[in-house]
């Protein structure tokens, strides 16, 4: 209810054109009563993939996506299903939904498509103004810079990750919403940090709010870098190269 559902960028004869330019030669469209009708009450709850990142601030968000994707699935029956990476926690969400409930179609993860300065496309960008459009590649910029941090062992734990990054985006046009790194595949905590890891972010600009991630991986080598110095238990970060 508080989300901008009923003013979410729409914008279909563009869709079309972009389709037609692509080859397509079919486009599923249904209206809103034939998908769900007056007495529908059914959903697909996934258990706790949906609980960190987006899902702290939208509670009930990802039952809503996966009941519909799953009902998409049913009424098309692809052979493959195309997510984008750029909102990490759904693709893991739905991907899960379609292993847990033995669904015959194969997951293709694509790379998040972004503009020339690094800004992750979306149709929520056209909320901002000149001024915060300028600004909005911060977010990227702050993840791959901390991300950087994390994989040469300068940062070790997930407090300082998610310090880092609102500290790379205070005092702009933003508000970070929140910052956190997990387990990529399991969206659980990770302490110390090592393995395939997720470093996510939502921010908001004005009107708009961004959501962004990189997903790399930690060596053990370089997760283990930190012990202890001498027997007062103060730690030094050993460098590797």
């Amino acid at each position: 209810p508080a989300e901008d559902v009923s003013g979410y960028p729409r914008a279909p004869r563009r869709d079309h054109a972009l389709l037609a330019r692509e080859g397509v030669v079919l486009c599923f469209e249904p209206r809103t009563d034939a998908v769900y009708v007056d007495d529908f009450s059914t959903l697909v709850v996934v258990g706790d993939l949906d609980e960190p990142l987006c899902g702290r601030f939208r509670p009930g968000h990802f039952i809503g996506v996966v009941t519909a994707v799953a009902k998409l699935l049913h009424a098309v029956e692809p052979d493959r299903l195309y997510l984008g990476a750029k909102d990490w926690q759904q693709s893991r969400v739905i991907t899960r939904m379609i292993r847990d409930l033995d669904l015959p179609v194969a997951v293709v993860l694509c790379p998040t498509v972004r503009e020339s300065d690094g800004l992750a496309m979306s149709s929520r960008n056209m909320y901002l103004s000149p001024q915060e459009r300028a600004w909005a590649p911060n977010i990227h910029r702050a993840l791959t810079e901390t991300m950087a941090e994390v994989r040469t062992g300068r940062l070790t734990s997930p407090p300082e990750v998610a310090a880092a990054v609102r500290r790379r985006l205070r005092g702009g046009l933003g508000r970070v919403q929140y910052a956190e790194i997990l387990d990529a595949a399991s969206l659980r905590p990770v302490d110390p940090l090592r393995g395939r890891l997720v470093l996510a972010a939502a921010c908001f600009v004005g009107k708009a709010r961004l959501i962004d991630n990189v997903v790399f991986g930690v060596p053990t080598r370089i997760a283990g870098a930190t012990r202890k110095a001498d027997g007062t238990g103060a730690a030094r970060k050993v460098g590797t190269k």
